[in-house]
């Protein structure tokens, strides 16, 4: 399946705000400076992103 720039930065984002809430450290961006972050990344960058870590199937599955 192909995922739209847009899918991966959500999935992306959605990564961070659950691991805000397991681990907070105040020194970590917010999940809102993240995402702009994430906005800021080539599509290939976000799939290397998520790829580092985790099959991009079970990703986008378990974050969208």
């Amino acid at each position: 399946m192909v995922y739209t720039r847009e899918q991966l930065i959500d999935a992306l984002s959605n990564e961070w705000r659950l691991l805000c809430l397991e681990e907070y450290d105040e020194d970590d961006d917010t999940p809102e400076e993240h995402r702009e972050k994430l906005e800021g990344y080539s599509y290939q960058e976000l799939i290397e992103e998520i790829e580092d870590d985790y099959e991009l199937k079970a990703f986008m599955e378990q974050y969208s």
